[in-house]
């Protein structure tokens, strides 16, 4: 009987060493080269994120950038690391990343309120689990949302 028990264990822990469980979302702010601090909300579907950081300041201004309306993917300094830039508006103040595979990324705007057309560098280094092949990855960048007045309760634009 204990032996059972104790197969029965081994097997239960050793199904759990193998799970991926996605990680609650949490929040950057991520500065950009002008305009606002955006709050992005980084979603990781499938448990590979270990960390995530903005990137900013003179880092930011040395990165290679990519053309309006991509998202590029830059190795980094491990096999583990990758750091993504893109441009969003000078006023976009929220957005969401999603990571929906472990070769896929997402990146989401909010919604808006009027806006200059006013391109914002902005960049985030994610580090995963495992090595990371970034030329390989699938980048999106979702559209933005022009609103013409705030949602209630959203506090969009103001």
């Amino acid at each position: 009987m204990k032996a059972a028990l104790v197969a029965g264990l081994a097997l239960v822990l050793a199904g759990c060493a193998t799970t991926i469980v996605p990680r609650e979302p949490r929040v950057l702010t991520v500065p950009g080269v002008v305009g606002t601090d955006m709050q992005l909300e980084i979603v990781d579907e499938t448990g590979e994120l270990v960390d995530a950081r903005a990137i900013s300041g003179e880092e930011l201004s040395t990165t290679p950038m990519p053309l309006e309306g991509q998202i590029v993917a830059w190795a980094g300094p491990t096999p583990n690391e990758v750091r993504l830039v893109w441009i969003s508006f000078a006023c976009e103040t929220a957005g969401r990343l999603t990571i929906s595979n472990p070769n896929k990324v997402t990146i989401t705007p909010g919604p808006m309120v009027g806006c200059d057309a006013i391109g914002n560098h902005r960049a985030v280094d994610l580090v995963f689990r495992g090595p990371v092949n970034a030329p390989a990855l699938l980048l999106e960048l979702g559209p933005t949302l022009r609103l013409k007045q705030p949602i209630p309760g959203e506090g969009v634009g103001g």
